[in-house]
């Protein structure tokens, strides 16, 4: 087992925009950011990484960086657009990182305890394909082994590691392609769903994963998942992350927002991860692969995603009745019972 850090030996990289100044909804997100990072790692070097001109007045922190906002990037989804500014934000907020080990978190996540830096110390084992000197410690949300785009996702919210192995994670090149070569990617696919050479554009995630990948083997998005590929996957998975439930990690995203069931039954949480740990790197370790959660997520992925019908129908009806959130993503089943009430 690897000894479990001192918060002294501690970098935390706060990275993106200042959220909450003024919005009382958000209540001030960002300062409850840098006051829970202060809680929990009372020792740790602080540094908030944001954008020229943004409002920091009574923020507290050890080093500021301030970044020229590169804007946004071509993608067909909203979220990929902002792909380059999470990589400029996150790499100038590295450079100033003097520690031995880095927690990158966002603006708007908070710090409920250091169930990560327990993690880290815990699973030592080494995989058949490891690609760090320790593992990098992650959470579920948005580390994905299922659905369309479940392979090569990997959280880009949260890391803990080692300094080394956090900047080799972050060494990505900004993404730069025009309108005219995602147009072209379009029309090579029939499908867009299947488009995964349009997919790398729109999913932060995999253009992370891939661009720290391909540092050490040449490695592609193909156009459909195999069996084959998903399985390459897990292993790389298995052998350099570690993957926590977001409670397990000790954080909290924005005072608690969720997922969609779509999204989270995609998603790979600790006990899958576990799993696949004890499968290519320790079978002394706990954890069973078949498991109640891992069912409760395939038939849930099965059913939205091979009935499209069941999916449509319950976002028209979720928007039919919360007409607000036009345009967001159904955020789950009780969202229809609170939006009727209303």
């Amino acid at each position: 087992m690897n000894a479990i850090p001192d918060s002294s030996e501690i970098s935390v990289v706060v990275q993106g925009p200042i959220v909450g100044k003024g919005d009382t909804w958000n209540g001030l997100l960002t300062q409850r950011c840098l006051q829970s990072v202060r809680k929990f790692l009372p020792k740790a070097e602080l540094i908030l990484s944001t954008w020229q001109g943004a409002d920091v007045s009574g923020l507290d922190y050890d080093g500021l960086v301030h970044s020229v906002d590169p804007g946004v990037c071509v993608s067909q989804a909203p979220k990929g657009q902002n792909l380059n500014r999470l990589i400029r934000s996150t790499s100038a907020g590295m450079e100033r990182a003097t520690r031995s080990f880095i927690l990158k978190i966002r603006t708007d996540i908070e710090l409920t305890g250091t169930g990560f830096l327990t993690a880290f110390a815990q699973y030592s084992k080494k995989g058949e394909e490891t690609f760090f000197s320790s593992r990098v410690v992650t959470w579920a949300w948005l580390t994905k082994t299922r659905g369309q785009s479940g392979i090569y996702h990997l959280s880009d919210m949260v890391h803990f590691g080692r300094r080394e192995d956090i900047l080799s994670l972050w060494q990505i090149p900004l993404l730069e392609k025009s309108a005219d070569e995602l147009e072209d990617a379009k029309k090579r696919y029939d499908d867009p769903r299947e488009s995964f050479l349009s997919i790398v554009y729109a999913a932060p995630e995999q253009y992370l994963c891939l661009s720290w990948l391909n540092r050490h083997r040449s490695t592609s998005l193909p156009k459909h998942v195999t069996s084959e590929g998903r399985l390459e996957w897990e292993r790389l998975l298995a052998s350099n992350f570690v993957v926590l439930d977001v409670e397990q990690f000790s954080g909290k995203w924005k005072g608690g927002d969720r997922l969609t069931i779509s999204a989270w039954s995609e998603t790979c949480g600790f006990e899958e991860w576990r799993a696949l740990y004890r499968k290519y790197c320790d079978a002394s370790s706990p954890g069973k692969w078949l498991d109640r959660v891992y069912w409760a997520k395939l038939t849930i992925d099965l059913l939205l995603r091979r009935v499209g019908w069941l999916a449509r129908g319950y976002s028209r009806l979720y928007h039919w009745l919360a007409p607000q959130a036009a345009g967001k993503s159904p955020m789950g089943f009780k969202a229809i019972f609170k939006a009727k009430r209303k």
